[in-house]
Formats: C-alpha cells, sequence, structure tokens
C-alpha cells in the first residue's frame, strides 16, 4: 500500500515538472525556426512602419521542443515581400536571446525572423559566408 501511494506521488510530481517550456513567456535559448507556412492572418497595423501578421506553420521547434500546427505572430513592414518570402521558402528562423510568448497556444515573437530553404539558422554575420546566404531573406532591422 505504501509503495503504491508511494509510487503515485513520484509520477505527479514527474507529471507537474513535464511541463513545456513555453507556457507563457520566455527567452528563446536557442535559435528556433518553423517549417512549412500554410496561411496566415489579417495585417493588424501596429505604428506607422509596422504590422503584425498571424502565420500557421505546420510545426515549429522551440529550445528543441516540436509544436505541431503552430501559429506565430510576428511584425513587418513591407506586406508584398513577406508574401513572396512565405511562397517561396520553407523555413522561418527565430533569433535566440529575444522573447518568445505563449497564449493558449498561439506564440508572438517580436525579435528578428529570417526565411531560407534551410533548417539550420542562416549564419547572416559572417562574410565568408556570402554565397551561402544569397538565399536567405531577413526582416529590416529597426533603427
Amino acid at each position: 500500500m505504501k509503495k503504491g501511494i508511494l509510487a503515485m506521488l513520484i509520477l505527479f510530481s514527474f507529471a507537474a515538472f513535464a511541463e513545456k517550456t513555453h507556457e507563457k513567456t520566455a527567452k528563446l535559448e536557442k535559435d528556433a525556426y518553423c517549417k512549412a507556412p500554410k496561411s496566415h492572418g489579417d495585417y493588424k497595423k501596429i505604428n506607422d512602419k509596422d504590422s503584425r501578421v498571424d502565420i500557421d506553420f505546420e510545426n515549429c521547434v522551440f529550445d528543441g521542443e516540436n509544436y505541431e500546427n503552430a501559429k506565430v505572430g510576428i511584425l513587418i513592414q513591407d506586406k508584398d515581400k513577406f508574401e513572396n518570402f512565405l511562397k517561396k521558402y520553407k523555413f522561418m528562423h527565430l533569433k535566440s536571446g529575444k522573447d518568445l510568448v505563449n497564449k493558449d497556444g498561439n506564440f508572438f515573437y517580436s525579435g528578428s525572423w529570417a526565411f531560407s530553404n534551410d533548417k539550420s539558422y542562416p549564419n547572416l554575420n559572417n562574410n565568408n559566408n556570402k554565397n551561402n546566404n544569397k538565399n536567405v531573406k531577413t526582416a529590416p532591422v529597426k533603427k
């Protein structure tokens, strides 16, 4: 009887610690990516330059955890360029160190992002890799 109760307590404690990392707001510890954009929502004007758009992806990987049918909101400045990125590229990359907010399974990311056709995060700062990154499109950097 005591062993059964102890086993139940251990199982409950494991379940309590098995919650996903991104339940609310968390900094991305690793560069993340989302694969296969399926569709997107309406553009919501934030200010004179920026709009927010929510994108539906087949799956996303945040800090090594896989999220199926994820919806991720990002900030964009040029709707036409963004539409072309969705048609042309298979992966959207999110830079580590920025906040990822999860609200009921819908994510919002306000950091820089890049689109490419490769799962590995593009090395955008290395001048030796200019030719390797000619098919990478990034978000504009605010000044």
